[in-house]
């Protein structure tokens, strides 16, 4: 966001904000598969690093964010700031903090499901899935749009 704001309502204005062309979005999500069959977002110290950005990207541009929300909802700017942006600072600090549990691969004896397999172990490795799209809802923006962005990034997709 980074424009220019009013003096009087901290909104941007009309002419600051910038469309994404129908034309570019197969370039930008073939740019997010090539980076996704990379590996590079395999790494749970990458995926840290982006919900790390992004938590301090939302923290350098919250005032925009409670603005544009107050100017095109009239939702005041204390209860976004409680009931959405505060809910995805927690969420990207949740994660941070377990990511490194929850990614750890599982393993059960095989044995406990089918007699057969007397000594066997089997193992769940939680693995990236490839490109997500995220699609909000118009009442809560800012949650209902990042928190998906939040898990997404934890889990190593684009």
């Amino acid at each position: 966001m980074g424009k220019e704001h009013s003096a009087v309502s901290g909104a941007l204005s009309e002419s600051a904000l910038e469309y994404t062309s129908i034309d570019s979005i197969g370039g930008t999500v073939s740019s997010l598969r090539t980076t996704f069959a990379s590996g590079q977002t395999r790494s749970l110290d990458f995926r840290k690093q982006q919900l790390r950005a992004l938590l301090k990207g939302m923290r350098v541009e919250k005032r925009a964010l409670l603005d544009a929300v107050l100017l095109d909802l009239n939702k005041s700017t204390i209860e976004t700031d409680m009931y959405e942006f505060s809910a995805v600072e927690f969420e990207i600090g949740l994660m941070l903090e377990n990511m490194d549990k929850w990614a750890r691969p599982q393993s059960s004896w095989l044995s406990m499901l089918q007699p057969a397999f007397l000594m066997s172990r089997s193992e769940v490795r939680k693995e990236p899935l490839g490109t997500v799209v995220i699609i909000g809802a118009w009442n809560y923006p800012i949650r209902l749009t990042l928190l998906p962005l939040v898990g997404a990034l934890a889990a190593g997709n684009t």
